[in-house]
C-alpha cells in the first residue's frame, strides 16, 4: 500500500514543469487505487483536473513500466455520460460514451537520486484536447507522518494498515484508507447536476475532511470491518474487498 503525491507535470505542448493541483493517490497492496486531482484554484462546477479509480498492473518486474486502468471510475467519462443523459431527456438522440473506450495509461518510471520518481508516457491533455507526451514527478509519502500541512517522504518501507471499500449497491464508487489518510469517489446516477462526490480525510484523533465535493454522507469514514463485510450508508452498500 502507498500514498503518492504529484510534484509537477510537464506536457509536450507546455514543457515547463508546473503543478496546479493537490494530487494524491491512495493504493492498496493489490494495486487498486483512488486518484484525486483537485485544482488549487477551483473553477467551474467540478473543481478537479480529474478524479478516478482503478487498478495498476506491472508490465516490468522492477516497476519501471506500469499500466493504469480506470474504467472502474473516471470523472471525464461520468461527466460526458451525464451530458448525454440530459440531452436524451430533452428529446435528442444521443450516443453514450462507452467504458470500454476509456484508454489505459502506461507510465515509465525512474527513481531519482532524491528518492522521487519520474514518470513519462502519453495521455490525453484536457487543455489541448490531444494525446501528448508528458513527464510527471511523484513522491511517496509516509502515511503516518504526513499531515495536511506537511508532506513527509516515506523511507524504503513503511508499514500501514489499509482498507478498500467498493460500492456493492446504490451507485458506483471506491473508498480507500491507508494509515492516517483516506479518500473516495462516488457516482450518484440519479443526480445529473452533481453526480460525482469526492472526499479526502485525515485522522488526527478524529477523521477530519481535507477535501469534500458533493454529498459525502455515503462514505464509510472511520469504519474498520473485516474483509468480506458490508457497510450501509443510507441507500449505498459498501463491501470490504481488502
Amino acid at each position: 500500500m502507498s500514498i503518492s503525491a504529484r510534484l509537477s507535470i510537464a506536457w509536450e505542448s507546455s514543457p515547463k514543469p508546473d503543478e496546479k493541483t493537490s494530487t494524491m493517490v491512495l493504493s492498496t497492496p493489490s494495486e487498486r487505487f483512488v486518484d484525486v486531482r483537485p485544482l488549487l484554484t477551483p473553477r467551474g462546477d467540478f473543481p478537479f483536473e480529474w478524479a478516478f479509480a482503478g487498478s495498476a498492473r506491472l508490465l516490468a518486474p522492477d516497476g519501471s513500466q506500469i499500466e493504469f486502468s480506470h474504467d472502474f471510475f473516471d470523472s471525464e467519462y461520468i461527466r460526458r455520460w451525464c451530458e448525454c443523459r440530459k440531452l436524451e431527456l430533452a428529446g435528442q438522440t444521443v450516443q453514450y460514451p462507452l467504458k470500454s473506450d476509456i484508454p489505459k495509461d502506461i507510465g515509465h518510471f525512474e527513481t531519482l537520486q532524491d528518492g522521487t520518481r519520474r514518470e513519462t508516457g502519453a495521455m490525453h491533455n484536457a487543455a489541448s484536447g490531444k494525446v501528448e507526451q508528458y513527464e510527471e514527478r511523484w513522491v511517496t509519502l509516509d502515511p503516518w507522518k504526513t499531515t495536511p500541512q506537511h508532506k513527509v517522504q516515506a523511507g524504503s518501507t513503511v508499514a500501514a494498515e489499509s482498507r478498500l471499500f467498493d460500492v456493492k449497491n446504490g451507485g458506483e464508487g471506491r473508498f480507500v484508507r491507508v494509515g492516517n489518510w483516506a479518500q473516495g469517489v462516488f457516482w450518484n446516477k440519479d443526480n445529473l447536476d452533481t453526480p460525482i462526490s469526492v472526499l479526502r480525510v485525515f485522522f488526527d484523533g478524529h477523521w477530519n475532511p481535507v477535501l469534500q465535493h458533493g454529498d459525502c454522507s455515503m462514505f464509510p469514514v472511520g469504519e474498520n470491518p473485516a474483509v468480506g463485510a458490508t457497510i450501509s450508508r443510507g441507500p449505498v452498500t459498501w463491501e470490504v474487498l481488502e
